[in-house]
């Protein structure tokens, strides 16, 4: 935590008066300034200009380490991962021509990239004719044809097998907790359709 306000005040700094002023109060706050003095740490890589101008960055242009180690992102950072899987045992039975939630998942604000990949199941003679996979904010509703939702067209045939399909990837950008929904809508005829799969979501930013 020292190190972060550390850091801020020095973002925050746009002199070289101002810099000593934010210093000083990080002391008063934290005690003493974190080691070196001068350079924010493994924190950020961030130092303090000589000019009095705002820090620079002296790490490596574009380069963010990353974990190093198979942990989670904590709730609310980059890369948090969010995601809802159904099993093959528990796919969700289609009626043709209306839109059905496959799974879903609750999102809190934020800048999330989502997408699905969405497995189907026909029966022997089911005959299809469509078949599309989206992302949507509204229940049981395809999201937008042109970045949210994916589509098979085709002239009738009968599968006989499972067949899957990825959603695009869909930037959901979100002021409020927000559910997610992985959709699916089929035009078939004769026999059964049902889907299974995954929706995950990753914070972005």
């Amino acid at each position: 935590m020292k190190r972060f306000l550390y850091a801020l005040a020095c973002l925050l700094a746009g002199t070289a008066g101002a810099h000593a002023q934010a210093q000083a109060q990080v002391v008063a706050a934290c005690g003493s300034p974190p080691p070196p003095y001068a350079t924010v740490g493994a924190l950020l890589p961030l130092t303090m200009d000589v000019t009095g101008k705002l820090c620079n960055i002296t790490g490596t242009p574009g380069q963010i380490p990353g974990t190093a180690t198979n942990d989670n992102a904590n709730a609310g950072n980059v890369g948090e991962f969010i995601f809802s899987t159904v099993s093959g045992g528990s796919a969700v039975p289609l009626t043709t021509n209306t839109g059905a939630n496959m799974t879903s998942v609750s999102l809190t604000a934020g800048d999330w990239d989502c997408q699905a990949n969405v497995v189907r199941t026909f029966g022997a003679t089911t005959s299809i004719t469509t078949a599309s996979s989206g992302i949507s904010t509204t229940s049981a509703t395809l999201g937008s044809a042109a970045n949210a939702t994916t589509q098979y067209v085709t002239g009738a045939f009968v599968p006989n097998a499972q067949m899957s399909w990825l959603t695009p990837i869909v930037r959901e950008s979100l002021a409020a907790p927000t559910t997610i929904f992985a959709v699916a809508l089929d035009n078939f005829t004769v026999s059964t359709d049902s889907v299974f799969g995954t929706l995950r979501c990753r914070r972005v930013r």
